[in-house]
């Protein structure tokens, strides 16, 4: 029996469906570095890259509130 994570094929991914996992990828990849470079405009970058996200001034919105309703459990201030 094998242990972790094995991956499986699927067959050909369709190129719309291979389009959504790159913006999803490039959204969390940004993100990522803009928490570990503590960059607030790269998290804001992030955040307006996803769909459900209606405008750069929103992300920032989002971003303020996650911050103001989560710094107490926040090892890192930004």
């Amino acid at each position: 029996m094998k242990y972790g994570v094995h991956g499986i094929s699927i067959g050909k991914i369709s190129d719309l469906i291979l389009s959504i996992l790159r913006l999803h990828l490039d959204k969390y990849r940004l993100l990522a570095q803009g928490i570990v470079e503590r960059d607030k405009d790269l998290i804001i970058q992030a955040i307006a890259l996803d769909p459900f996200t209606p405008s750069p001034k929103e992300a920032e919105r989002i971003f303020d509130n996650f911050i103001k309703s989560s710094e107490k459990f926040l090892l890192i201030k930004f």
